[in-house]
């Protein structure tokens, strides 16, 4: 009994000190953010001492590293500190230095950054050729303001050139896409869709070898889960505000498959180079949903039951890989116009209708899961905005099988707002689809409405689901007593379908 008094009382002070560490992280990064305000208003007013003052804070750690890298094998800095000391220090240093460059372009002029008009693009290219060299390159924090700064300042690379396989260099290897630390790998995967996204034909020259060097990062994402787990669920603000719906995927680390997307998808490239590597690309992820489709619908959550705290659900591995590829799917796609897929090169369209004649078994085989059915959905909204007019033919499948018997209120919602979407998208072409459909659909609301609903149309107005509601707990009392045949929650879902 005593030792399990002490080891509460451990395990109490533990938890204190941590709190404690976490208010004064909190307190630091409210004072940094101070500081770096005060730096940028400087800027405003005085841009050349601001400018200064961060080319002397960034070329000390430079000199500082070349210092350390020619001290020899002795493992000693020239001027006899230890190596230890020397380290944290370097690691201090470099992330404050690369950090006030970052800030400094807020407060910089509008043309700071044009050839021949200062120091400020110099000294963004000192960083950009050099970051290899900081001191504690490749610690949590300087990797990441390193990425970051070469983001903000991609410009630069248009004007020069030369140093683009310097910043992909820093990308693709241990100090971006490849470092240990799930944060930075995952930011880092981020960051670099929007460097291509900027850099997008100036990265021609490199693509080859920018698509070898991606294809294991591609390989881990698809078929590995992010270190929390395969959890697809609501986040929320420090206020406790929902940021993403229960069905959002979260998994940053995707936006390296836009990145690849945005490299195959330009009309300049050789035709049949293009689709070779297109198709490397998708093959692999359609026998990835077609391979776990029989693991998933023996996972619970694929039956429509399970869930984690906070709202969040836990997804089995197979249904995880299903919905990893049809994302990663999408994110290829959207470097892909239509005009190129449709009538220019369509075989590229073939390839992508090819991904979705794949995928309509998903919504077929696993009816239950909410989480594959709205990430369906959104892939089929992808194809459409990608392949128009030539997935005509798939979407009758597509329809019956998110109208299956398992659909509830607001599955069938869902659908009907996907057909009216439809419909306006492609009007008259529609025709003989929407007579196929809506009778089914219409059969489908009829038995989820049930015989009980008030067909007048009184609770499928707005008016009346807003009033519905704002009911007080003790008007919902009285409604349950007079034995209601639904719930409030179920006639707002039920009237919304009436509508």
């Amino acid at each position: 009994a005593a030792a399990a008094a002490a080891a509460g009382s451990r395990a109490r002070l533990s938890d204190a000190d941590v709190l404690a560490a976490r208010e004064e992280q909190g307190e630091v990064e409210e004072r940094r953010q101070e500081l770096l305000v005060l730096l940028k208003n400087a800027a405003k007013l005085a841009f050349p001492e601001a400018l200064n003052f961060v080319a002397g804070k960034l070329q000390a750690v430079l000199t500082a590293a070349a210092q350390v890298a020619a001290s020899g094998s002795s493992g000693r800095p020239l001027d006899g500190s230890s190596r230890a000391s020397s380290s944290e220090a370097g690691f201090q240093d470099a992330e404050m230095a690369v950090t006030l460059l970052y800030a400094l372009g807020e407060g910089a002029p509008d043309d700071a950054l044009k050839p021949g008009t200062g120091g400020l693009g110099q000294l963004v290219l000192l960083l950009l050729t050099q970051g290899q060299a900081l001191p504690a390159g490749q610690h949590r924090l300087v990797a990441l303001a390193v990425l970051e700064a070469c983001v903000r300042y991609c410009r630069v690379l248009q004007q020069e050139q030369s140093a683009i396989p310097a910043v992909l260099s820093l990308f693709l290897g241990l100090k971006g896409l490849g470092h240990p630390s799930p944060d930075v790998a995952t930011r880092a995967c981020y960051l670099l869709s929007r460097l291509v996204k900027t850099l997008r034909s100036n990265l021609k020259p490199y693509m080859d070898e920018m698509l070898r060097r991606l294809q294991p990062y591609l390989v881990a994402v698809a078929t590995q889960p992010p270190p929390q787990g395969p959890a697809v669920g609501s986040t929320r603000d420090a206020a406790g505000k929902n940021l993403a719906p229960v069905t959002a995927l979260v998994d940053d680390r995707l936006y390296v498959f836009e990145s690849v997307g945005l490299l195959l998808g330009q009309e300049e490239l050789p035709a049949e180079q293009q689709l070779a590597a297109l198709h490397s690309l998708l093959q692999p992820l359609q026998r990835q949903i077609e391979a776990n489709l029989q693991q998933a619908a023996l996972e619970p959550c694929s039956r429509g039951s399970g869930g984690g705290p906070g709202g969040v659900v836990q997804l089995g591995s197979g249904s995880w890989a299903i919905l990893q590829a049809i994302e990663a799917i999408a994110r290829l796609n959207k470097g892909f116009k239509w005009e190129l897929c449709t009538q220019h090169r369509p075989q590229l369209g073939a390839a992508f209708l090819q991904c979705l004649e794949v995928s309509l078994a998903v919504p077929t085989a696993l009816p239950g899961s909410k989480q594959l059915r709205a990430r369906f959905i959104a892939f089929l909204h992808r194809m459409v905005e990608s392949l128009m007019a030539t997935v005509l033919p798939y979407l009758p499948a597509a329809l019956e099988a998110l109208m299956a018997r398992e659909a509830d209120v607001t599955d069938m919602t869902d659908v009907l707002t996907l057909l009216v979407q439809l419909i306006t998208r492609f009007k008259e072409a529609l025709g003989k689809l929407v007579e196929v459909v809506l009778p089914i659909a219409v059969a489908r609301v009829h038995g989820l409405l049930g015989a009980d609903w008030d067909w007048s149309g009184r609770l499928a107005s707005p008016a009346a689901m807003a009033a519905a509601g704002q009911q007080s707990p003790q008007q919902q009392q009285q409604q349950q007593q007079q034995q209601v045949p639904v719930t409030l929650e179920d006639a707002r879902e039920k009237g919304e379908l009436q509508r």
